[in-house]
């Protein structure tokens, strides 16, 4: 398995600036705006829209948090004959801060709608539009993505149409535009429509949701004081009424906190009154949690931490919700072959592997059941003298003993193995 390095066209003219200025993250500053209002595709403005409704509503942060660190929760192993190959793999990992730079990326990739990660290549001198020198990987930098731009290949006629020719990045508008050649960048897109070049992440889709839910919210504080609190009705009497006096009256009952602790002149009536039954704003609330669980991917027993329906229907949106975390976690495959490919070729290793990721049980029950079943296999085989006792470890990941059982079969079931079960 080899990675093949994308076409790039030649003769393009070194950047000015010195590489170490775009080398670490760059977050541009933008306005803070409403959710609502008209934005343009791809704009700036959209990403800002995006990132203030990810600080703003925070069942929206959860989902997305939860989401990015449940996909690379497990995490991965390779396997490879060439014991090498899980060293180099263990050092990049370590070195690279891999796994969480990854949950980083599928974090902004859920906001943006694409994530950036820039490779950041040792003893790399190289202008940024080159290609770096093929020496190891020292680093991953999380880059902003208001801040960088994927340039494609528009020339049908060209070998390399579709492609992503260079990336272009301005972290401000006083500093100059660069471009970063794309063997220095990671992009992955949360989800893209139309040619594949128009990237949506979960929040661009759910802005009104987001927006109905901020108000909902606001509203929820306001509605004890406004309906269920008394009714207090001032009747003013008496020669000399003026306007300035009414509304002095109307601002002294607006601050009043306990209507059951006032004393008033003989020249005002009070009449109070109970207040209106409170509207139940659950029935709305629970809608817009639906429509932000549905949103963000996360089932909605996951996302409120509480049982929501039956049992039978919680475990089945588990379930589910996993299996969408397996099918992310092999859109991460290639992104892992890519950096790990480029280590073997830096460290002159060839050899065979398998990015494989470890198994995401539904829940801790499921976990149990499953190993459980397993313990019982190796139990079976055990009494039944097809394999050892030291072979039986390693099936459980234990290490062998030194002494007594080590590796010897046993003809004649003697006794009942650690985890039998009757």
């Amino acid at each position: 398995m080899k990675f093949k390095l994308p076409h790039w066209k030649q003769g393009v003219a070194p950047r000015v600036s010195p590489p170490a200025l775009f080398r670490k993250t760059h977050v541009s500053v933008g306005p803070t705006r409403e959710l609502s209002g008209q934005y343009q595709l791809l704009s700036k403005e959209l990403m800002i829209f995006c990132e203030n409704a990810y600080m703003s509503e925070p069942l929206t942060r959860k989902g997305i948090l939860k989401r990015s660190h449940d996909t690379f929760e497990r995490w991965v192993g390779v396997i490879s004959d060439d014991a090498r190959v899980d060293e180099i793999f263990t050092d990049l990992e370590a070195r690279a801060d891999l796994k969480t730079k990854l949950i980083d990326l599928l974090k902004n990739a859920m906001i943006y709608g694409v994530g950036y990660l820039e490779v950041v290549y040792e003893n790399d001198t190289n202008p940024a539009s080159d290609e770096p020198p093929h020496t190891r990987i020292v680093g991953l930098e999380l880059i902003d993505p208001k801040t960088i731009t994927p340039v494609y290949q528009t020339n049908p006629n060209a070998e390399d149409y579709g492609q992503v020719v260079y990336y272009e990045q301005r972290v401000s508008p006083t500093v100059q535009e660069i471009k970063l050649h794309p063997t220095r960048v990671i992009a992955f897109a949360y989800d893209t429509v139309g040619d594949g070049h128009r990237p949506i992440g979960v929040i661009e889709p759910m802005l009104r949701v987001i927006e109905a839910k901020l108000v909902l919210d606001k509203v929820a504080g306001k509605i004890p004081k406004k309906v269920i609190s008394q009714i207090i009705t001032a009747t003013l009497k008496g020669e000399g009424m003026t306007q300035q006096l009414l509304d002095e009256w109307a601002r002294a009952f607006t601050r009043m906190e306990d209507v059951g602790r006032f004393v008033l002149p003989e020249m005002v009536e009070v009449d109070i009154k109970e207040g209106g039954k409170a509207l139940d704003i659950k029935p709305f609330s629970e809608h817009l949690i639906y429509q932000i669980a549905a949103g963000v991917g996360v089932p909605y027993t996951v996302l409120l931490g509480s049982g929501a329906g039956t049992l039978s229907t919680a475990e089945t949106n588990l379930r589910d919700y996993y299996n969408d975390l397996k099918d992310l976690q092999v859109r991460f495959t290639p992104i892992l072959t890519r950096l790990l490919e480029w280590e073997l070729q830096a460290e002159g290793v060839q050899a065979d592997y398998t990015i494989s990721w470890n198994e995401i049980y539904a829940d801790e029950q499921s976990e149990a059941d499953i190993l459980a079943t397993k313990a019982k296999a190796i139990d079976m085989l055990l009494l039944n003298g097809v394999i050892s006792v030291n072979e039986a470890r390693e099936m459980l990941g234990l290490p062998p003993l030194e002494e007594g059982g080590t590796g010897e079969r046993f003809g004649t079931p003697v006794k009942r193995g650690r985890y039998a079960h009757g």
